[in-house]
């Protein structure tokens, strides 16, 4: 129910994630090398299943209704929750359960079976569905498709959990409520059944809930239906609610126009739908397309300051489940800094001294909180508990050829940002990459490519090259790329390119054709491209930019750094 009126649209919302300035840069990269082999850090697994505990503690505290497996909506203690907070309580115990099922499990299951007998309306307009609330003193009783979507997935969760068919069959029967309000001609779900105080319009929200739902149930059930559905819906939500930026516009009007504000939710959804999707199908478009939101999401929403989601924390929360399955499909630890660097502002910021959480991800106490809301208090216990699935960081079995034993050589470049600039951790800072307003820590050929069209004879031409020497010949295991990430010029990273590789520098063997994601343009950029070699042996590598579509529209061609693994 909660898609925020125009009077909540009060923060501001920033664009890149701030880093500090980059370490010198042959320490850098040596660093980052031996990193790539070591054990890395434990992920803070306890920690945040410890913060998840001890905001499932207040909530009972501030919300639980006495004698009842039933929650109050806000402070004042006279109303019981809408559905919307209910759900994400429903997943913040389905994951704690999953970790601790002795103290959660029981308590899922009461949830769950407590919320169908007060809040299923199986009558009216001949179709079951969850009502908002149980009834007065609210001003609408009404049944959402956003909230019925998301009893939906919660209700798989706990099915996950349980193996108990009773969760499975109102996972099932939600779902069905909200694809009912699907407009029969424009598409997409109506936001509700009924619009007493509102413009009708059809939810972003609504939509892609729906279909993360689908997807979910079909992970489970293998029922081809609720895969087809979840496709389908994605695609009405990229050709119809989508922006040029990659991001979401909030809902559509009866007469097609789409309209804004943007929230983090309508594009987190999204994007976890589609890593989802790409871990049913194994297509790759799907992953990339996931990432692509993503890291838009990442420019708009996350402080460039602090790290935090500037957003209201129950949207914000959505970003942390979808970082987490991004993360379960790449092991890219990008989306775990994100994840980590959110989590520990929200807890150590803007908690209260009695242990009460903001209705905004970066909002910090002046005084104690006097008001709060049900769904602003479970969003934290649901990020926690999700953040907390994650059991480690996996290591990567290679080393990485020391900068010293790397020469490099390009087409072109640009004064100081010579080919070398993108093979000695210039600009790195352990293992993300900063945003330079001039790439001098990168390299960047002249415009239009420049020089000779390929390096060597037998090698593929093409608008701009760059070719790396070893000192000799190693079994190459995965290459680690970071595009041209200059700020506001990152379109100059390469696109689509041909990499061919060779062992004496005469004999010329194409490893294959590679399509190149564009760099995020900010500081604090992971790696997000990564080429397995699958232990070649060679000493020279030619990463050639085709003549069309070789960059992502710039006037010039260029990378961050590159990494080349070693299998021993």
């Amino acid at each position: 129910m909660f898609c925020p009126s125009a009077m909540q649209i009060t923060k501001t919302l920033a664009a890149i994630f701030l880093v500090s300035a980059c370490a010198n840069s042959a320490l850098a990269f040596q660093t980052a090398a031996s990193a790539q082999k070591k054990t890395p850090k434990p992920w803070p697994q306890e920690k945040f299943a410890r913060w998840g505990t001890e905001a499932l503690a207040q909530i009972k505290l501030d919300h639980r209704v006495a004698d009842t497996y039933f929650y109050y909506e806000d402070q004042n203690r006279d109303a019981f929750s809408f559905t919307w907070g209910i759900g994400m309580q429903m997943r913040a115990l389905a994951q704690a359960a999953k970790l601790d099922p002795y103290r959660y499990q029981a308590r899922l299951e009461n949830l769950a079976e407590a919320t169908v007998g007060a809040y299923w309306d199986a009558n009216t307009n001949g179709i079951g569905g969850f009502s908002v609330a149980m009834g007065p003193p609210f001003y609408e009783l009404n049944r959402y498709s956003d909230e019925n979507a998301w009893l939906s997935y919660s209700y798989i969760q706990a099915y996950e959990v349980t193996g108990d068919p009773f969760h499975l069959q109102y996972a099932k029967d939600s779902l069905a409520f909200a694809l009912s309000l699907e407009h029969p001609t424009l598409g997409g779900l109506w936001w509700k059944e009924l619009f007493l105080f509102w413009n009708p319009q059809i939810a972003t929200c609504s939509t892609a809930a729906a279909a993360l739902a689908a997807l979910q149930i079909h992970k489970v059930t293998n029922d081809p239906f609720y895969l087809s559905e979840g496709v389908r819906l994605l695609d009405w939500l990229t050709t119809n609610m989508q922006d040029s930026d990659g991001l979401f516009w909030r809902a559509m009007f009866p007469d097609g126009s789409v309209h804004g504000p943007k929230w983090s939710c309508d594009s987190a959804i999204p994007a976890h739908a589609f890593a989802l999707l790409y871990q049913l199908t194994g297509r790759p478009e799907h992953l990339n397309e996931a990432k692509r939101i993503a890291t838009a999401m990442e420019n708009r929403w996350v402080d460039p300051a602090t790290g935090t989601i500037q957003d209201p924390s129950y949207f914000g929360f959505t970003a942390i489940e979808a970082w987490v399955c991004l993360y379960e499909q790449t092991q890219n630890p990008r989306w775990l800094h994100l994840i980590q660097a959110t989590l520990e502002f929200v807890h150590n910021s803007t908690r209260d001294q009695f242990g009460r959480y903001p209705e905004y991800w970066d909002q910090t106490p002046s005084t104690p909180y006097i008001t709060w809301q049900f769904h602003w208090s479970t969003a934290q216990p649901c990020a926690f508990w999700t953040a907390a699935q994650i059991g480690g960081i996996p290591t990567t079995p290679q080393d990485a050829i020391p900068s010293s034993s790397i020469a490099a050589s390009a087409s072109s470049h640009w004064p100081g940002c010579t080919p070398i600039k993108s093979a000695n951790g210039s600009g790195l800072t352990d293992v993300v990459h900063n945003n330079s307003i001039t790439a001098s820590s990168m390299w960047t050929t002249l415009p239009g490519g420049g020089g000779a069209s390929n390096p060597h004879p037998g090698t593929e031409p093409g608008a701009a090259w760059i070719k790396y020497q070893f000192d000799q010949i190693y079994d190459l295991g995965t290459l680690w790329v970071w595009n041209q990430n200059q700020l506001s010029s990152s379109d100059r990273g390469l696109r689509n390119v041909t990499i061919e590789y060779s062992a004496d520098g005469s004999r010329w063997t194409k490893l294959g054709e590679f399509e190149f994601a564009p760099a995020a343009g900010t500081a604090r950029y992971g790696h997000d491209i990564e080429v397995d070699f699958g232990g070649i042996p060679a000493k020279y590598v030619v990463i050639t930019a085709h003549s069309t579509g070789g960059n992502w529209g710039g006037d010039s061609f260029g990378l961050s750094e590159v990494r080349f693994g070693v299998i021993e």
